[in-house]
């Protein structure tokens, strides 16, 4: 059965949560990216909010990808897809940027049973980047030793953050030529990843 999410309600269910599984595709990310851009000639945008996601965390372990490293957190999660309002609930498993997946474990290094956060994700369109886009996290709650999904909720709410209120974006700007730049990026990247996994000659 494929990862994609069966819909009631406007929610999502989801096996995993990432980036990918609540926003949407490469193409997705990179148009939103793109409204952050004041002229559509500029190089780098500004970065535009995509996603919020609350968790509490009792356990992760570590991995490796095409990508690189990474940290999967194992939970109760909640992700909001801030262009849509969507909101991705109920999942057990999460892989987020490094920062979170790493500032998370560590809090469970230091022997609590579990830990907690927030935070929101960005998005800013870097022409130079394989994907043309970057993302970035900021801090809505620091990790702490936990209460579940709905405690979290509630101090957010405290602090006045709407985790459903999506964020009003202009339509998106995609030409031709950038359609054409992205193709030729993540085909570069996809030709790296191959000729770093070719074993080497004698």
């Amino acid at each position: 059965m494929a990862t994609a999410a069966k819909k009631l309600a406007g929610q999502k269910l989801l096996r995993k949560l990432t980036i990918r599984t609540a926003v949407g595709s490469k193409a997705d990310i990179l148009a939103a990216a793109m409204t952050g851009r004041e002229r559509d000639k500029d190089p780098v945008g500004e970065p535009v909010p995509i996603l919020r996601v609350v968790g509490h965390v009792n356990g992760y372990k570590t991995g490796q990808s095409d990508y690189g490293d990474y940290v999967e957190l194992k939970g109760s999660f909640q992700g909001t897809n801030l262009l849509t309002g969507e909101v991705t609930d109920g999942v057990n498993t999460a892989i987020l940027p490094d920062v979170v997946g790493e500032s998370v474990a560590q809090a469970l290094k230091g022997g609590a049973e579990a830990a907690q956060f927030a935070v929101e994700i960005d998005v800013a369109y870097v022409e130079k980047a394989a994907t043309m886009y970057e993302f970035s996290t900021r801090t809505l709650l620091k990790p702490q030793t936990a209460a579940p999904v709905a405690g979290i909720l509630a101090q957010l709410g405290a602090e006045g953050i709407e985790m459903t209120k999506p964020k009003a974006l202009p339509a998106p700007r995609a030409s031709d030529e950038l359609r054409q730049k992205q193709a030729a990026a993540e085909k570069a990247a996809d030709e790296n990843r191959k000729s770093k996994q070719q074993p080497a000659k004698v």
